[in-house]
């Protein structure tokens, strides 16, 4: 038998410093049944799909409160900094995308860019390509 134990646990399954915790078995289930559980009552173990079982105890719940800013100081600043990276690179895209319809040549842009332009064949409408994905692949077709 193996025994985990886990400090503290979210409903999304994250420590409070914000990673992940990994290797849960029935991970899902086991959540959902973590917090639905009162503290130091035994509870109905879980059967995985293995056909072993999971069986677990609450010890205590610690009330859900906002973080401070400096808990969550790095997560902010990382996620704003990707967000706004994808807000500059969308409107370059909108301005490139611009002036190809408006008739200034890929070699002009790679040009100006100092990129080489490259050619692609084979590419299908469906297909999940390797270097743009199911996605940019169907958005070349239109």
């Amino acid at each position: 038998l193996k025994v985990v134990t886990i400090d503290a646990i979210d409903r999304t399954g994250l420590r409070p410093d914000g990673t992940i915790v990994k290797d849960l078995p029935e991970s899902a289930d086991l959540i959902k049944s973590v917090f639905a559980a009162e503290p130091n009552t035994e509870n109905e173990g879980l059967t995985t799909t293995d056909n072993g079982f999971v069986f677990y105890e609450v010890q205590s719940i610690t009330p859900a409160r906002d973080r401070t800013l400096d808990e969550v100081r790095q997560k902010v600043a990382a996620d704003w900094t990707a967000a706004e990276t994808d807000k500059r690179l969308d409107a370059r895209a909108q301005e490139l995308e611009k002036r190809l319809k408006a008739g200034t040549t890929l070699d002009v842009i790679a040009g100006e860019l100092k990129l080489e332009k490259q050619t692609k064949r084979g590419l299908k409408r469906d297909a999940d390509d390797a270097d743009f994905g199911k996605e940019g692949a169907a958005a070349m077709f239109g």
